[in-house]
């Protein structure tokens, strides 16, 4: 009944209680729910879908595009997990989206910021950098300006033994 009737807007206890006992729920059935009104219906089904490996490529790359953040996310997760490679511009460009807001107009368009975007993409960075290698770190560190530093700072946790006081005199000098 929710994927045939479309609501867009659903309480998230009666979401909650829905799927609650997801693994009932056949893989072809939550598939029905990918295209749905309400992005927190579709978020679960990706959610889950993932969950199960059963996030077809092609309706991953049909979610990138989709005006929820975090399924963007999602659907981005699940196709670097089936070895689709992403540089980072091009991650950024998939989860942070430009926003225009009605009363801007056509330049105020340029400065509107996609808070969700950037939460998610920040959540990406993250875990790239954590899933890279000490020696990949390094060159991210010294090749990137910007987000080489934040390179650096998963080498200092990493290392935190060696490069401990390096780490504290940077802070004692406020970066």
């Amino acid at each position: 009944a929710l994927f045939a009737l479309q609501p867009e807007t659903i309480d998230s206890n009666l979401l909650s209680s829905l799927f609650e006992n997801a693994a009932t729920i056949s893989t072809e059935v939550l598939s029905q729910g990918v295209g749905h009104r309400s992005s927190a219906v579709r978020l679960i089904v990706v959610k889950l879908l993932r969950a199960r490996s059963a996030l077809e490529t092609e309706t991953a790359e049909q979610l990138i595009s989709d005006n929820d953040a975090d399924i963007r996310f999602d659907a981005l997760q699940s196709l670097m997990e089936g070895d689709k490679k992403f540089s980072d511009d091009e991650a950024k460009k998939i989860l942070v989206k430009p926003k225009a807001t009605p009363a801007s107009g056509f330049f105020g368009a340029f400065g509107a910021t996609d808070n969700e975007g950037e939460a998610v993409w920040n959540q990406f960075r993250e875990q790239r950098l954590f899933a890279m290698t000490d020696r990949e770190l390094e060159q991210e560190a010294s090749d990137s300006a910007n987000l080489g530093r934040d390179a650096e700072f998963v080498l200092d946790e990493r290392q935190f033994a060696t490069r401990g006081d390096k780490l504290r005199a940077a802070v004692d000098d406020h970066f």
